[in-house]
């Protein structure tokens, strides 16, 4: 069974000055129906509409996915470091 699209519209300007809308429609599957009613409670408490909502989402969302992880790298075996023993070579040439 399919869940009603979401319906995201949006206007942009263009260079001569003109404003185009802009539709985007995201398929929600029946199992998250209640992301839907719940977009629908957020928006009638904060009298946000439910576009604001989500492009907001997005935003926020894209901007954390779009820093990918800094990966590990495995250096071997390794004992804890302590900073006497960095600077021990150091202290002894003194």
């Amino acid at each position: 069974m399919f869940a009603p699209p979401l319906f995201c519209s949006y206007t942009y300007k263009d260079g001569g000055g003109g404003v185009y809308p802009v539709q985007f429609n995201i398929y929600v599957p029946e199992a998250k129906k209640s992301l839907l009613e719940l977009l629908d409670k957020v928006s009638a408490l904060t009298g946000r509409s439910k576009s604001e909502l989500v492009i907001e989402a997005l935003e926020k969302y894209l901007a954390d996915a779009a820093l990918p992880p800094l990966g590990r790298f495995a250096i071997g075996i390794s004992r804890e470091i302590k900073r006497a023993d960095l600077y021990a070579k150091r202290l002894e040439r003194a």
